[in-house]
């Protein structure tokens, strides 16, 4: 015979496993934007719920702003406190042509790390997120309508 108790903390269980499944999780990305000829680098949730403790990580590590920021050790995106639900933290990278003139990586995985506010961990890793895919300098934008916005 089942004790109360015990058919009390079943049916706890059952409502926590309940809410795991249907309340969302952060799901965060990093996001490489051609625009009139500059390169822009963003974290975005793309949640309805927030993302706390954002860390993004890069292979291999690539220098922006004229080469003269390492991008990876910028603090902005090496500890996100909180990241509001459905918002991003965008900032320039280099013009197209002063990136790809320094001869910057082609290719780069970013693996992003974040917790939700029940602490909960998670990571996804975008690999070989593809700059060369953007249109080279002195190539016309309207060439290349699907870079822009």
């Amino acid at each position: 015979m089942k004790s109360v108790a015990f058919e009390r903390g079943l049916a706890q269980a059952s409502r926590v496993q309940l809410v795991a499944i249907m309340e969302p999780r952060p799901d965060v990305i990093v996001d490489f934007v051609f625009e009139d000829g500059m390169l822009y680098f963003g974290v975005q949730n793309i949640s309805p719920v927030p993302a706390v403790k954002v860390h993004v990580a890069f292979d291999p590590p690539f220098r922006g702003l004229g080469g003269n920021a390492s991008i990876p050790e910028l603090p902005l995106f090496r500890n996100i406190e909180f990241l509001a639900p459905s918002r991003s933290i965008r900032t320039l990278l280099d013009s197209s042509a002063a990136y790809f003139a320094r001869k910057e990586p082609e290719h780069i995985t970013a693996t992003v790390s974040y917790s939700d506010r029940s602490g909960e961990k998670f990571s996804s890793t975008m690999r070989q997120t593809r700059l060369v895919s953007i249109p080279p300098p002195g190539v016309g934008e309207e060439l290349y309508p699907h870079f822009g916005n």
